[in-house]
């Protein structure tokens, strides 16, 4: 089953025309020394002067297929409607489990809030810090919620 979606996936993405008029940073490591699956991609209008809303990508595939590149056309027309998209990558089952995969996306959102001054966003218009809360609060171990990620998200 998992071969044919990805099958289906690839022919779909032969036929999509990307826009020129987006700025696409592709495949940057949210971990040092990792692999692609931990990887995320940046888009966002070219030639923008003016800092804009940020959206997080995260791919479905029921955590044990897809990846970033099945959504590169969905984020590429949400940064046409002037976001700053973020889409990332996690590892997969059943390389890893559930908690890794939890893992990866702090990790990838740790990243963004880490780097968000590289890029034109409007921090005072993001939800980021209270989805962050709701995930971890019940996914991940006391010590993550230590970190506060995205505290600069925060009104």
């Amino acid at each position: 089953m998992r071969k044919k979606w990805e099958d289906e996936a690839k022919k779909r993405m032969e036929n999509q025309i990307l826009s020129e008029n987006i700025t696409a940073n592709n495949n940057i490591y949210y971990i040092e020394n990792s692999c692609y699956e931990q990887t995320l991609d940046v888009y966002y209008p070219k030639n923008t002067t003016e800092d804009l809303p940020a959206l997080i990508v995260v791919h479905g595939g029921g955590l044990f297929s897809s990846s970033k590149d099945e959504t590169r056309f969905y984020c590429y027309m949400l940064a046409e409607k002037g976001f700053v998209v973020f889409n990332i990558n996690y590892r997969l089952v059943p390389k890893v489990y559930l908690q890794n995969q939890i893992e990866d996306v702090y990790n990838a959102f740790c990243w963004i809030e880490n780097n968000s001054n590289k890029y034109p966003i409007k921090t005072e218009h993001s939800l980021l810090q209270a989805i962050l809360q709701e995930l971890f609060s019940f996914t991940c171990n006391p010590s993550h919620l230590q970190r506060k990620t995205a505290k600069k998200f925060i009104n």
